[in-house]
């Protein structure tokens, strides 16, 4: 699957993390996790707003909660599924 370049018309500012699991025939299993789990992006520290982005089984993308710490963004999900790291309003927003 290719990268999305935007989200919601927001860009994108990191490769996207695709969580899944299949069974034998290739279907894609859907699991959520017991407790929430931590996924970390590299990413630039001079964007000031960012937010996690994740795609649905319909494939619309929902925007999410993260923090950034230095140049890691970080994101805790509590199920399978496509992640990326997107910017506020399609505008990058500087410190």
């Amino acid at each position: 699957m290719a990268d999305a370049k935007e989200v919601d018309k927001r860009p994108t500012l990191t490769k996207q993390i695709d969580l899944s699991v299949t069974d034998a025939a290739g279907k894609d299993l859907a699991l959520t996790f017991t407790s929430p789990v931590t996924l970390a992006f590299d990413t630039t520290k001079d964007v000031k707003i960012q937010f996690g982005a994740r795609e649905d089984r319909k494939g619309k993308w929902k925007i999410i909660q993260g923090k950034l710490k230095g140049s890691t963004f970080t994101l805790h999900v509590n199920e399978l599924g496509n992640y990326t790291v997107v910017t506020n309003k399609g505008q990058i927003k500087k410190k």
